[in-house]
């Protein structure tokens, strides 16, 4: 069952994206993966129209701080962002949420550097 997201999980001027934080601003690559092969496509049709238009936006305001070291709202940010280029393929390319006779993904290990 999803949560609605905390107040303040976002920076102002992207605050109609904090109700995407609970479910879909994810931490690690593997989670993203799998967000987005079991869901049905229509949720990542309606986050990909919802995120989509607001990428450069996102993009620009990301830009003003270092990467390693963001406060909490732009990390739930840069992790939204992230989530999206991962939809993106499934919407723009596959047309559903995994790509037909692809590598498996239980096969495909994430190792960080």
């Amino acid at each position: 069952m999803q949560q609605t997201a905390q107040i303040g999980a976002m920076p102002a001027e992207f605050r109609e994206l904090e109700n995407l934080v609970q479910g879909w601003s994810l931490a690690t690559e593997h989670e993203r993966r799998e967000r987005r092969a079991t869901a049905e496509f229509p949720e990542l049709r309606a986050y990909y129209d919802v995120v989509g238009p607001r990428m450069r936006d996102i993009a620009a305001h990301l830009d003003a701080y270092p990467m390693g070291i963001l406060p909490a709202p732009q990390k739930s940010l840069l992790q939204l962002a992230l989530m999206y280029m991962e939809v993106a393929i499934a919407v723009e390319f596959y047309g559903q949420p995994e790509l037909r006779d692809g590598f498996p993904r239980h096969r495909w290990v994430i190792s960080p550097r």
